[in-house]
């Protein structure tokens, strides 16, 4: 027990300076989460080094929280095309580098992460190290790769294009790399070039009109092989664990915040897997693969979900456990609950509310939610999916005081069956699920 205080003390004073430094991470369990962390990925490769550019976690807000606009499914995951080999805006590459379409708010902002980088490739002789990412001039305006090894000048632009008439109508973003012919710098400029989060605001005046992002890349120089693209996945918000300081260095994050952010992921999937097992019976097959940083947690995991048999000649294999009435070998510690810490399986996490109860349960529409907030929180969504992680709708938004809040929903318009209510905060980050039956 003294342990495991120590270790809740530690966990949450690194959590919150975790969350402070990097923001809530974003982990690939959910279904909407999956379709959040996919990416653009772009490469213009040269004999000893490539420029590359990546683009994703795409949000848009009008004053009122911010809302994920996921990118276009045009590209299969992994899938690699190669632009067009002239010179100038590859427009063979532009018809898989857009976003959904959404409705613009009459003012507002767009957020997402994008990253610029020069790398040499293992063939190539650079002057001391390079690595990974370009070693900084120290003045936040050039990457070491060696002299005449960019020999192409490579540009990326983020424009906003409306969907009726593919009018550009705004420009939001563009970064480059330049060639170095004299030089063993590789310049690279445009707006901010050297930093991955970016936050812009929407030009007003085309409030209601649909539109979407398209990334423009662009190579003017004589390199014969042209820009190629693919869309990547990532297990977690590259936004949480990437940045550069104004030298161009990458940083990350330490091993002891590695760990935090280990052990929340763990928790969210047992939460999720949980939760969806309650409502259905059955495990949400439709998840993402999931990774563990342990052989033992992966252990946890089997045990807790799966039945393992062995058949007379040896063969082993598993099946989803019936029930989930957990017995004495696998069940978790009782959870405890204390000013926003959560704790189970010797695993503890951060709340800023918690969803207490949903009454009636089941209901005929008629639903009173009752959140304790552990502090004030604006902007708050309460949100109802499908248990398969699909969004239907807001059914209630506003202010959560700290303490405990009492909602009263009508989800009389909802048809019979098992529904995921979820509480989301401004960020659109979901700070707590529960369970509904609709029965009439």
């Amino acid at each position: 027990m003294k342990e495991l205080i120590m270790f809740t003390v530690t966990f949450l004073v690194s959590v919150t300076s975790l969350l402070a430094q990097w923001g809530t991470p974003v982990f690939r369990i959910k279904p909407d989460d999956v379709n959040y962390l996919r990416y653009f990925y772009y490469r213009n490769n040269f004999d000893s080094a490539f420029v590359t550019y990546s683009f994703g976690e795409v949000k848009v807000s009008s004053g009122s929280g911010w809302n994920r606009l996921y990118l276009s499914s045009a590209l299969k995951m992994n899938e690699q095309k190669q632009g067009e080999q002239g010179q100038g805006e590859n427009t063979q590459l532009l018809q898989y580098s857009r976003s959904e379409h959404f409705i613009m708010p009459d003012s507002g902002q767009i957020s997402y992460y994008r990253e610029l980088s020069v790398s040499p490739s293992p063939c190539g002789i650079f002057i001391d190290d390079g690595g990974s990412g370009g070693a900084g001039d120290g003045l936040g305006h050039a990457w070491l790769v060696g002299q005449n090894k960019i020999t192409d000048k490579t540009e990326f632009v983020v424009q906003l294009i409306r969907a009726s008439d593919s009018v550009v109508l705004a420009v939001l973003d563009s970064v480059g790399v330049k060639q170095n012919p004299l030089s063993n710098y590789a310049p690279y400029y445009g707006t901010t070039p050297n930093h991955f989060k970016t936050i812009r605001v929407l030009p007003q005046g085309y409030g209601n009109t649909e539109a979407y992002l398209q990334v423009s890349p662009r190579r003017y120089g004589p390199t014969p092989y042209g820009i190629d693209m693919k869309m990547y996945s990532s297990w977690i918000s590259n936004s949480t664990i990437f940045e550069r300081d104004d030298t161009t260095q990458v940083w990350g994050l330490t091993p002891a915040q590695n760990k935090i952010i280990d052990q929340q992921y763990f928790a969210q999937i047992l939460s999720y897997y949980d939760s969806v097992k309650t409502a259905t019976g059955h495990l949400p097959y439709e998840g993402a693969e999931l990774l563990f940083s342990s052989d033992s947690l992966g252990q946890i995991f089997d045990n807790r979900y799966y039945d393992q048999h062995t058949e007379p000649n040896g063969r082993v294999y598993y099946t989803e456990k019936s029930g989930f009435s957990k017995n004495a070998s696998n069940e978790p510690e009782r959870s405890s609950v204390k000013n926003g810490i959560v704790c189970a399986n010797n695993i503890c996490k951060l709340r800023d509310a918690q969803i207490e109860s949903v009454m009636p349960n089941p209901s005929s529409g008629n639903t009173q939610i009752s959140i304790t907030a552990y502090k004030e929180m604006s902007n708050v969504a309460i949100e109802i999916y499908t248990i398969g992680g699909q969004k239907i709708g807001r059914i209630w938004s506003g202010l959560l005081l700290k303490g405990t809040n009492t909602i009263s929903v009508n989800m009389s318009d909802y048809s019979n069956g098992t529904y995921g209510v979820y509480c989301n905060n401004q960020n659109g980050e979901t700070v707590d699920f529960d369970r509904i039956i609709i029965v009439r």
